[in-house]
């Protein structure tokens, strides 16, 4: 543009940096769990066997006696069987857990370059703008 002997100069230029960072974790939790029953069973069984002798007496006319004498034998076994059951139960669960953070961070930077010439003084103005924070130089040439 010129007005009489001023002349303008804009140059502007815009620049968008987006960082994106994203952090996993991963936790992963085993539990087991091991449970052992126990049973025992015993059986007992008893045999008793009796054995009985009888007495005889024999008389003769001679007068001779025979005597016979009784005997009774008892015998008992017993027997005994022991069984054990054991049943083990195992149980284990795993459990996964993950966690995903995103953190985005976005830089916008506007930087505005105004030449400005009156009467052969030349300003030179930056102005440079980062999200919505403002910085400003400023020179003069003759």
């Amino acid at each position: 543009m010129k007005y009489g002997m001023a002349f303008y100069e804009y140059y502007t230029t815009t620049t968008t940096i987006t960082t994106t960072t994203t952090i996993t974790t991963t936790t992963i939790t085993t539990t087991t769990t091991t449970i052992t029953t126990t049973t025992t069973i015993t059986t007992t069984t008893t045999t008793t066997t009796t054995t009985t002798t009888t007495t005889t007496t024999t008389t003769t006319t001679t007068t001779t006696t025979t005597t016979t004498t009784t005997t009774t034998t008892t015998t008992t076994t017993t027997t005994t069987t022991t069984t054990t059951i054991t049943t083990t139960t195992i149980t284990t669960t795993t459990t996964t857990t993950t966690t995903t953070t995103t953190i985005s961070n976005t830089t916008i930077t506007i930087t505005t370059i105004i030449i400005t010439t009156i009467s052969n003084t030349t300003t030179v103005t930056i102005i440079i703008m980062t999200n919505n924070t403002t910085q400003q130089q400023q020179q003069q040439q003759q």
